[in-house]
């Protein structure tokens, strides 16, 4: 267990001796609460600014400076932000650039959607002109040009026109007597009127189609004069042949722009659609103010100097660390905040009862302006950093209201607030021990790895380390659920191949892999799960990755007819029948989180090519945190939009199994690896089920869901069982452990 105490620092100072036991929690209210922007600081030595300030970005987010000297900071652009749209959207980070819905109110937000009409069949007649029988008359066959006879009812002789009733009352030549056709065949000698009857012919040489949507056309039958067209819709009376080309995209009837009318996308259904631009928050010449903490001593106010300078000190009231169940001032054991009784001063440590019996520390509030700029682009100003600067510095622009960011892994799309770390004139020189790294006010400075100095200016704090369950630590890993979704904050490639670098936003494994840090490289790599040359599972490729995680099912052990001593899948297994994912050959879960956890482990540990030898791809030391003793890790992440420090913040409580308190991630996993390669038969160093290991490491790896920090847990998620009641849920209990309340709360402002 970690005592706050061996955090304290010795320092001389006005000639006496005090012992600091102020801790420096980036998550804690900054002297200037601000949300994360979308400015990304650079700092550099490029030229444009007389002076020699910068000395080296130091892993995860702090850009190490020297005092009394000049830097140039940038701030530039990061990411899509909402340029113009509703107040409560506005500056709010987006995704693709150019008018969005992202930055529309959803009271304006139409529909566009798709719609299906019938392909009718629409019959016409073809119709010609009579060549025979009824002559010139319209026809549509031979038959409607037949002309119906009739006979005469008495008989006349050949002439027709007397009157007879045979031969003999005829003359010789005007012979026979006979009935005659009136109609039809007209004066052709008949005996009924079938007889008189005329055959027609229809001609189709000048025909045209007379009925259906074709009139007019030219035709030789009816088919001519037959079509199919759309029966209603945006397409009604295109030609069609299937209802499929008949469908067609319109606006709901209830959008509020362009209703029922043709669209291609949303937006087109849409009024007062924002605008998702690659910007700052504001425009034209602005400040930048930094914010931080000088090494001067003060009592009040009038001992400190500068723009914004103000006496710090505070008599502040002990507090239970629900992480390790101690005060965080005294050490001893605790609960909740009422079991820690002390009050001392922030800086020196010596019992107080207001802030007025308190030493404190300096704090300034520079401002420099810019110059010349137009529009809400990149800003650019010097800085002549204080001779007495501390800690470090928040870099906030657009009149306070943003702090600049840094893209944290670097190339992936997750973003936290970055500050200005001063450091002594050893950082960054070679060394072999730590003496060689000693400077004033460097009470940290150590040789790191035994090849570089890494020397901050902490004369007046403690700088947390990463990863620790101390409140203020930063960390980052993610769940098994975003190794194996395509596209997600660990896997995206953003329209590349994994290992092509040309572009940004991509997921934490091909960022890291353009780092340097390829997790699929080596014999084991990152993703192998159990114990290497005894039993275990080890994935080749980001695709295998994917269709093998999450795995599925009961955890237990690998099978061991399907896992031998070092097996390894380049596309997904045979013998999974599940179909998409795995089920763990075996292990079920606790196979996948296994699998997550080492890859967490790996990017926490990789050192990549780029900035300096004491880095890390993401904030180091993942291995190391130290799981609490039945009480709560609470953290705060970023939201959907991996941006730390925004409004969709995430706060939540994570309980862990009794069997893993007070372990490190490390051996928590060397446990479940365990597990894996021989099951619960003896020799696990853990007393855990499966189902414990699974839990433990499923936290492990979503606690910080990306990147964030560790937070006091609320008390009404860390309770006390008192007479078998918790105090927070009036729940029964027979421990303060019954009383966590794990799950997603609200954040503290």
């Amino acid at each position: 267990m970690k005592d706050s105490n061996s955090f304290k620092k010795m320092i001389r100072s006005s000639g006496f001796i005090m012992a600091i036991i102020f801790t420096f929690a980036l998550l804690a209210l900054p002297s200037w609460a601000a949300n994360t922007g979308a400015g990304t600081l650079t700092v550099t030595d490029d030229g444009l600014c007389s002076g020699m300030g910068f000395s080296n970005f130091k892993s995860p987010k702090a850009w190490d400076v020297f005092q009394d000297e000049t830097i140039h900071i940038n701030i530039s652009p990061g990411f899509n932000i909402c340029t113009s749209a509703p107040e409560n959207l506005l500056n709010m980070k987006c995704d693709v650039a150019g008018p969005s819905l992202e930055c529309t109110a959803n009271q304006d937000k139409g529909m566009c959607q798709s719609n299906n009409a019938n392909c009718q069949t629409n019959s016409g007649i073809c119709t010609g002109a009579c060549s025979a029988g009824n002559v010139n008359a319209a026809c549509t066959t031979n038959a409607s040009c037949n002309v119906s006879g009739t006979c005469s009812a008495g008989k006349t002789c050949l002439d027709g026109t007397t009157s007879c009733t045979s031969d003999t009352g005829c003359a010789v030549s005007n012979r026979p007597c006979s009935k005659k056709c009136t109609a039809g065949n007209v004066g052709a000698a008949c005996t009924s009127d079938v007889g008189c009857n005329v055959s027609g012919t229809c001609s189709f040489a000048l025909a045209t189609c007379t009925t259906g949507l074709l009139i007019g056309n030219a035709c030789t039958t009816n088919a001519n004069c037959t079509n199919q067209t759309c029966a209603s819709g945006l397409q009604a009376g295109q030609t069609c042949t299937v209802n499929g080309d008949c469908t067609y995209l319109a606006c709901k009837s209830n959008s509020p722009g362009n209703a029922n009318g043709a669209c291609t996308t949303d937006i087109g259904c849409s009024i007062n659609v924002g605008t998702c631009e690659l910007a700052l928050e504001c425009e034209d010449d602005t400040s930048v103010f930094i914010v931080g903490t000088d090494g001067t001593m003060c009592e009040d106010d009038t001992d400190c100097s500068g723009q914004g300078a103000a006496c710090d000190r505070s008599c502040d009231s002990d507090k239970c660390n629900t992480n390790n169940n101690t005060c965080n001032f005294t050490g001893v054991d605790c609960t909740v905040d009422a079991d820690c009784t002390t009050k001392q001063c922030s800086v020196n440590g010596e019992a107080c009862v207001a802030d007025s019996d308190c030493a404190g520390f300096c704090t300034f509030k520079d401002e420099v302006m810019t110059s010349g700029r137009s529009g809400n682009g990149a800003i650019d100003v010097c800085y002549e950093t204080r001779s007495s600067m501390c800690l470090s510095a928040q870099v906030l622009y657009c009149g306070m209201d943003f702090e600049a960011n840094v893209n944290n892994p670097p190339g992936s799309m997750n973003y936290s607030a970055a500050v200005l770390r001063p450091v002594a004139s050893t950082d960054g020189n070679a060394c072999t021990m730590d003496e060689e790294c000693a400077a004033p006010g460097a009470l940290d400075a150590v040789c790191q790895m035994g090849t570089t100095c890494d020397s901050p200016i902490t004369q007046c704090g403690v700088l947390l380390a990463d990863c620790t369950n101390e409140v203020g630590s930063y960390c980052c890993g993610l769940g098994q659920g975003a190794y194996g979704a395509p596209n997600s904050w660990a896997t995206a490639l953003n329209g590349e191949t994994y290992g092509q670098c040309a572009g940004a936003d991509l997921g934490f494994l091909p960022a890291a892999k353009c780092a340097g840090c390829d997790a699929f490289a080596g014999d084991p790599n990152a993703t192998t799960m159990g114990i290497h040359m005894t039993r275990a599972v080890t994935i080749n490729n980001l695709e295998t990755l994917i269709a093998y995680l999450p795995s599925s099912g009961t955890p237990g052990k690998f099978n061991t007819s399907l896992v031998g001593s070092d097996t390894h899948y380049g596309t997904i297994p045979d013998p999974n029948p599940s179909g998409t994912n795995s089920k763990g050959q075996g292990g079920g879960t606790l196979a996948g989180q296994v699998s997550a956890c080492q890859l967490n482990t790996y990017l926490s540990n990789c050192t990549p090519p780029f900035g300096g030898a004491n880095d890390s791809f993401t904030a180091s030391g993942f291995e190391d945190f130290q799981l609490p003793l039945g009480g709560l890790v609470c953290t705060k992440s970023s939201g959907p939009d991996k941006c730390l420090g925004t409004g969709d913040d995430i706060c939540r409580a994570f309980g862990y199994p009794a069997c893993v308190a007070e372990m490190a991630v490390s051996d928590v996993h060397a446990c479940a690896n365990y597990y894996l390669a021989y099951g619960s038969n003896g020799g696990n160093p853990c007393t855990c089920t499966a189902t414990e290991l699974t839990l433990a490491l499923d936290n492990i790896n979503t606690q910080f869901n990306g990147c964030g920090y560790v937070i006091t847990c609320p008390e009404d998620r860390a309770g006390t069982c008192e007479s078998n009641v918790c105090t927070n849920t009036m729940a029964a209990c027979t421990m303060d452990s019954d009383c966590n309340v794990p799950g997603v709360f609200d954040c503290p402002m």
